[in-house]
């Protein structure tokens, strides 16, 4: 069991289960390597949801979507180690982010001209490529 404390927030929201458990104050971490994560969905440039996650493989980067925002991503939040050594357990904890509020703000990356055949009278004459940071 690891003892556990608020992260912070997302675009100033908690992630729904940062208090989850509060009565007890912590929650398992298996041995090895383990990535906590905070899974998001968004509508546009809202955050939507987001709920912190320990999964057992690194989260994948963050989508490049044609048109629109990503509506989902994982942010790695840090990489939790438990294991043993002749003197006993250790849980080491390796912060991949900062302390304090995270943002998720929609950006535009890309810009490519949109094929001939495509083009309309009013059209937007790229396609546009976003992801978030």
């Amino acid at each position: 069991m690891y003892q556990r404390s608020p992260l912070g927030t997302i675009n100033g929201w908690l992630p729904s289960n940062t208090f989850a458990g509060a009565e007890t104050k912590s929650f398992a971490i298996p041995s090895g390597v383990t990535y906590l994560v905070l899974s998001c969905t968004a509508s546009g440039a809202d955050v939507t949801n987001a709920v912190y996650a320990l999964v057992s493989t690194a989260p994948d980067p963050i989508p490049v979507n044609e048109g629109t925002p990503p509506s989902s991503c994982d942010i790695l939040v840090a990489v939790v180690v438990r294991g043993t050594t002749g003197s006993g357990e250790y849980v080491k904890v390796h912060r991949a982010t900062g302390c304090g509020q995270l943002s998720v703000v929609p950006k535009q990356t890309l810009a490519t001209s949109r094929p001939a055949g495509e083009l309309t009278c009013g059209s937007d004459p790229y396609l546009r490529h976003w992801t978030c940071w």
